[in-house]
């Protein structure tokens, strides 16, 4: 979907002609066109400031850091615009609410699509980690073949190969799957790892999109507090506001206050944060939590 979004009392504060560059971002702005260029949107600025503020307005826009496609000036300004598309800005919420509302074709492939998208995010942040150790541990981890192949068909652009990009760092990499076809290094439940796995073997764990599939999640932390070195990290991405999907079960939903209470024990999340929703900033398409074991 093409979307046309105004500058001035949208994007950021009303400010005088020759005061703009000092505007400030309205609250929840960013974090609205971030969630939309992740749902696919393409975003384009429209503005009636004139031609000769451009470079201003392009500047303003990289310094905090606004994500758009094109911006286009000289908007005709008017008290009153009738358009048979426009919605009327009341705040980021009620807009983002108010497009979710309007017949996308299918609102569960987009919140997919957002949520592999930042898994991919995060497993590139995580191999470019500096003070990254290994060996890593990666479970369920997104390959060519398997149950989970069909979703990185659909979407191409939200596969990453982490093998590939943590051995080119020259660290120790291992795939662990329950799916035999996904051709794992280790092929069994993540529960069963130690019988394959030395303790205090692992500098990292990746485990993206996993936990929600594990009946007895709640073994999860101590398992992993075996298998890690001191100072070891887990990595998680776990989907909150998305449909059941396979490989089934499909179990579990995990907040922030449940990371803080499944990691409570042994370890230190040290970051935790959501994957916006369009539309429902109280209710994420996922979480990420970063949490390493204590000393």
């Amino acid at each position: 979907m093409n979307l046309l979004i105004d500058m001035d009392g949208v994007l950021c504060t009303e400010k005088p002609t020759f005061e703009r560059a000092l505007a400030q971002p309205l609250p929840g702005a960013k974090q609205a066109l971030q969630s939309l260029r992740a749902a696919g949107h393409q975003i384009v600025i429209y503005t009636a400031r004139s031609w000769s503020e451009l470079a201003m307005t392009k500047d303003w826009l990289d310094r905090h850091e606004m994500p758009y496609d094109g911006l286009h000036m000289g908007k005709p300004v008017a008290d009153r615009i009738i358009d048979d598309r426009a919605i009327p800005f009341s705040g980021w919420p009620a807009a983002l609410e108010s497009l979710s509302r309007e017949g996308r074709p299918d609102v569960d492939q987009d919140y997919l699509r957002i949520l592999r998208v930042a898994t991919a995010d995060l497993l590139r942040r995580i191999a470019a980690r500096p003070g990254l150790h290994g060996p890593v541990l990666e479970v369920g981890p997104m390959t060519r073949t398997g149950q989970n192949s069909p979703v990185y068909a659909q979407f191409p652009e939200t596969f990453f190969d982490s093998r590939a990009a943590l051995t080119a760092r020259g660290l120790d990499y291992v795939s662990l799957d329950i799916d035999p076809g996904a051709a794992p290094d280790v092929c069994c439940s993540l529960l069963d790892a130690e019988q394959h796995l030395a303790p205090a073997s692992l500098g990292a764990v990746i485990m993206m999109s996993c936990l929600e599939h594990m009946p007895e999640m709640f073994k999860v932390p101590a398992l992993l507090h075996r298998l890690l070195q001191p100072g070891g990290e887990v990595f998680c991405v776990t989907p909150w506001n998305l449909r059941f999907h396979g490989p089934r079960p499909d179990c579990w939903r995990i907040s922030d206050d449940g990371y803080r209470a499944l990691f409570a024990e042994g370890f230190e999340i040290t970051e935790l944060a959501p994957i916006p929703c369009p539309g429902r900033p109280l209710s994420p398409v996922g979480m990420t939590c970063v949490a390493r074991k204590r000393p």
